[in-house]
């Protein structure tokens, strides 16, 4: 008999524009489906929006395949009261929460397993949330939040899922953890299956990126560099838009541009129509201030489309792999020759670095052996159950 798994996410397909958190447990599911009973217990709308997804029936399980089943609960389901019902119907062997700021998918059911003494297995994935460049961005509400958990010891009986060595060191960091309540395992990626061709001549340059609107993400700071660059560019913007003060002031340097750059703002677009426009880059940019993974890089990897990136993710050393780059934020000048050096391959050398941005990502999923390392994330025994608050007195 399969065990079952229970994972509370904020948003999930057919959600797209909160980006790789959703694509993460979307992965998750369908490498690990054929081993689990899998519930999802969501919410009823997309990030930002204010009316709930048409076609999809709310406050039930909708099932997906022979063992993944989802809940799309609107407001009133979000409640104790619901939360209960559905702990006690699933009867998990494993809860799994993709988020850990999240007070509908996180702290409420925790304070609901509680009153409930659930015995099971529970573990959280902050998914990058305890970086020091996520931090800075709400940091009074985060920096509370983090103060108040650890005073009540609330994350106790939690066991943890870093999906990197830094994510690790996070955790031990913000919330003081032990370390063998911590697994380190990678996210799940997206795998294209197969290198997809494009023409690409010297002194012309398709160019996307892909990420919110946000000042993390780094738009503003690819809109300063691209006049010093030499060349005819297609620009494409593909994200949801979070801060719309910050979109005004990248519309204002688009505005300045030469004319030489033409550029494209998609917004936000459904992960299928994303992968068609990665399919018409040459290369992927994004000066990220910090990823756990980075979802957006490894599919245009995945694709044949080398990056130009931050060194502020987990992947490194991309140009010695004729792959891309991973530039210090504190160095543009080291960005604009990046750019420029995609601007400039012809057909011969951007095919090599093409084939090897996918002999790259198809290493990384050989070798990782994800299948195994989740069913022994979610198979190994727990810490044992604490449920009483302490106040640190």
């Amino acid at each position: 008999m399969k065990q079952r798994l229970l994972i509370f996410i904020e948003w999930f397909t057919p959600a797209y524009k909160a980006g790789g958190p959703i694509r993460a447990i979307d992965n998750l599911v369908w490498l690990t489906q054929d081993d689990f009973e899998i519930y999802i217990f969501t919410g009823d709308r997309d990030l930002g929006d204010v009316r709930a997804f048409d076609h999809i029936r709310l406050n039930e399980w909708i099932t997906l395949n022979q063992n993944t089943n989802v809940y799309y609960a609107d407001f009133h389901h979000q409640r104790n009261s619901n939360l209960q019902s559905v702990v006690k119907a699933v009867n998990p062997d494993v809860i799994y929460f993709n988020s850990m700021y999240a007070f509908r998918f996180f702290i409420r059911p925790l304070f609901t397993l509680r009153r409930l003494e659930y015995k099971g297995k529970i573990i959280l994935a902050p998914r990058g949330m305890l970086k020091d460049s996520a931090l800075k961005f709400k940091s009074v509400k985060k920096k509370l939040f983090l103060k108040i958990i650890n005073r009540l010891l609330l994350l106790k009986s939690i066991l943890f899922h870093a999906t990197d060595l830094q994510e690790y060191h996070d955790i031990r960091k913000r919330l003081q953890v032990d370390a063998k309540r911590i697994s380190i395992v990678p996210d799940v990626p997206f795998s294209a299956g197969q290198n997809i061709p494009i023409k690409k001549e010297g002194g012309s340059l398709n160019l996307i990126f892909v990420g919110r609107i946000h000042p993390i993400k780094g738009l503003n700071y690819v809109l300063d560099l691209l006049p010093q660059v030499r060349g005819k560019m297609n620009f494409k913007i593909a994200g949801w838009i979070e801060d719309k003060g910050y979109y005004n002031s990248c519309l204002e340097k688009i505005r300045k541009l030469p004319d030489s750059i033409q550029v494209d703002l998609l917004n936000d677009l459904p992960f299928e129509d994303l992968i068609q426009e990665l399919k018409k880059a040459h290369f992927l940019i994004l000066p990220t201030h910090g990823e756990n993974f980075g979802h957006a890089i490894f599919e245009s990897l995945a694709m044949g489309r080398p990056v130009i990136i931050s060194d502020q993710t987990p992947w490194k050393t991309l140009e010695g792999n004729q792959v891309g780059w991973d530039v210090s934020l504190h160095e543009p000048s080291k960005f604009v020759i990046a750019i420029q050096q995609a601007m400039d391959m012809d057909q011969q050398i951007y095919d090599t670095w093409s084939h090897e941005a996918f002999q790259y990502a198809e290493q990384y999923l050989t070798s990782s052996n994800l299948k195994e390392k989740y069913q022994e994330l979610f198979t190994t025994k727990r810490i044992g159950t604490d449920w009483h608050v302490h106040t640190g007195h």
